[in-house]
């Protein structure tokens, strides 16, 4: 049914209608959703070379034009190289850096525990002692913290060789993925001119300005996302060297990647770093609470100042166009979902979902296919 024959409907038709679509929408999500649960590994992988894709789409498409390359796998092949070279270099001279932190910090970890422990012991005392009505018994969280620290060595083996069991898995899964992103870059243009082909020429300019659209957003939040994920890492990075603690290296990476994480994610971030700090066993002010409080004030002035409002509106902008409540519902249908995988594709999910309704009600009172083809022109 064409734009112009929904005009000619009447009121309860066209509401009778919407009410059709939504339900199939519906019908189609649910069992899109559970196709993709049982194929989970293959959409997995499906999902995570389109993400690379539209990371890379940017540089190979600069590439081609700078050095004026007329075949595209040439292009695809010299970001790749670029990559590994990047890959190469970072193994070489961060890596190790990287496996010391995460050794010092691990074997660090079971006098963490005591130390809690040992807090809320005293903190138990001293409530018992006051003469306080309610009384409070914490034996059994200290029971628990001193049951972590005596297993503690042997989950990190047990995770360790499940680690080691899935690495090949693992592999063929990343190898499978890099192949797929190359195809979708080499020869992408081509798959979208034959899913449209059997369209008709309406329907065609309709797809062509939909996936312009769609493609604006995806590409916008997930190089924007990886942008301000980096600038980050990078500035918790400096912020933790100048406090002076040996894992610096560490929490800047563990910043940027969890700040990929929409809303909670630098939360989770900051949050390891605070709590790192304020168990480092030589502070520079002489009191970890200090150091551990500057973190924060020194990130939540990073977030709300610079971040906000110089980075965010600049590499960003308003890409996926949704209200911070609906993020933040839609962030934790996505972790029940589907967890890591879930959070990190449910924001473009959505997004994709919001530029097909504005399209819709944008163009639902346009019957001439002219007037779309001005306003694309206008666009």
């Amino acid at each position: 049914m064409s734009f112009s024959e929904l005009e000619q409907l009447t009121i309860w038709q066209k509401r009778f209608f919407q009410c059709g679509i939504i339900v199939l929408l519906g019908l189609i999500l649910w069992g899109f959703s559970r196709l993709c649960n049982y194929f989970s590994d293959v959409t997995n992988i499906v999902g995570f070379s389109i993400l690379i894709s539209y990371l890379l789409i940017g540089a190979v498409d600069l590439i081609q034009a700078k050095l004026k390359i007329r075949n595209r796998g040439w292009a695809v092949a010299i970001v790749y190289s670029l990559i590994g070279i990047i890959a190469i270099l970072f193994a070489i001279f961060v890596i190790p850096n990287l496996i010391l932190q995460i050794q010092s910090l691990t074997s660090q970890t079971p006098s963490y525990f005591q130390k809690i422990q040992s807090w809320l012991v005293n903190y138990n005392g001293r409530i018992n002692a006051s003469g306080f009505p309610y009384k409070f018994d914490l034996a059994l969280i200290s029971k628990e913290l001193s049951q972590s620290v005596s297993s503690f060595g042997q989950k990190a083996l047990h995770q360790f060789f499940e680690f080691a069991f899935s690495t090949i898995n693992f592999a063929i899964s990343g190898l499978a993925t890099i192949v797929l992103s190359v195809y979708f870059l080499i020869d992408g243009p081509r798959i979208w001119d034959g899913l449209i082909r059997p369209l008709s020429e309406e329907y065609s300019q309709h797809a062509n300005n939909l996936r312009h659209d769609l493609s604006r957003c995806l590409r916008g939040y997930f190089i924007g996302q990886v942008q301000l994920s980096f600038f980050s890492g990078v500035y918790v990075f400096f912020m933790y060297s100048l406090l002076g603690s040996r894992y610096a290296l560490l929490l800047g990476i563990w910043q940027a990647l969890v700040e990929i994480i929409p809303v909670i994610g630098g939360f989770l971030g900051i949050g390891l770093g605070v709590l790192v700090m304020l168990f480092n066993p030589d502070p520079i002010f002489g009191n970890p609470l200090i150091k551990a409080l500057i973190a924060f004030v020194a990130y939540m002035f990073y977030t709300q100042i610079i971040k906000d409002n110089f980075l965010t509106p600049r590499i960003m902008g308003n890409a996926i166009g949704l209200h911070p409540v609906v993020i933040i519902l839609v962030v934790f249908i996505g972790a029940k979902a589907g967890g890591i995988t879930g959070v990190v594709f449910a924001l473009p999910m959505a997004g994709l979902l919001n530029v097909v309704l504005d399209y819709y009600l944008k163009n639902r009172n346009k019957p001439d296919s002219d007037s779309l083809v001005v306003e694309v022109v206008k666009t």
